[in-house]
């Protein structure tokens, strides 16, 4: 059970979860660094059309995969989360994502016993 603004309760099973829907896959772009390819889809949320655009960076000279997602939500003040899955696993990679003010990167420098399965950006 989560405790929402003025103490309202709120369970898992009040939330709807929905997929992005009408997927259009881009042309791929070739830069000196880096191929990439750019897809579009539609969420329920966004604050235009354009709804969620991603782009994948395959680099060329480092084993380095680089996801740049971009949406312009609406302005919401009911609980609300959008996931993003890293279906990688490998001992030696490393995640990291850029917030305001900085890059992080997922359990360093992180406060002993918080959570580690997700993050907020």
């Amino acid at each position: 059970m989560l405790w929402g603004p003025g103490n309202v309760k709120y369970s898992p099973d009040l939330f709807t979860r929905t997929s992005m829907t009408d997927i259009k896959v881009g042309k791929a772009f070739e830069a000196p660094t880096w191929k990439s390819v750019r897809f579009t889809g539609k969420v329920r949320g966004c604050a235009d059309s354009s709804g969620v655009t991603c782009e994948i960076r395959l680099y060329n000279s480092q084993k380095r995969i680089q996801l740049i997602y971009s949406m312009k939500k609406l302005q919401v003040f009911d609980p609300e989360v959008a996931y993003v899955a890293f279906p990688f696993a490998s001992k030696e990679s490393q995640i990291s994502f850029e917030v305001q003010g900085g890059t992080v990167v997922p359990a360093k420098g992180q406060l002993p016993g918080s959570a580690s399965d997700w993050d907020g950006v």
